[in-house]
């Protein structure tokens, strides 16, 4: 089951995980680019 929403946003992410109560948990909100990660550690916020 995939759920959209704002990874800064605690209350809406844990209202999710109480609600479907999951086995597992992954985070596809990261940059998948190493270096720029490093470089641009808040590129994930725009």
């Amino acid at each position: 089951m995939l759920h959209y929403g704002d990874l800064t946003d605690s209350t809406n992410l844990i209202r999710i995980i109480q609600q479907v109560q999951p086995d597992e948990i992954y985070n596809l909100g990261a940059q998948s680019h190493v270096a720029v990660s490093y470089c641009f550690a808040e590129a994930w916020r725009l």
